[in-house]
């Protein structure tokens, strides 16, 4: 085997990192993006699908927050 091979993360472990990373403070688009080491392609995908599917939200300052919906998926 290739142990240099990066590992390939799934799309739940992506969503979750990024979940994660709202809970634990960040809230503005770049810095959730480097957090969860994505580059802004795959980043706006996997943003758009979580607020698509109600798991967070822009508040009034255009930052990023769990929702209801995203902190029950999370816990």
């Amino acid at each position: 085997k290739n142990r240099n091979r990066r590992y390939k993360r799934s799309q739940f472990e992506v969503n979750f990192e990024i979940l994660h990373t709202i809970k634990e403070g960040e809230h503005i688009k770049t810095r959730i993006m480097y957090a969860a080491n994505l580059d802004w392609r795959n980043f706006s995908k996997y943003i758009n699908f979580l607020m698509d599917n109600g798991f967070i939200k822009k508040n009034n300052k255009e930052k990023f927050e769990l929702t209801e919906l995203g902190k029950k998926l999370y816990s």
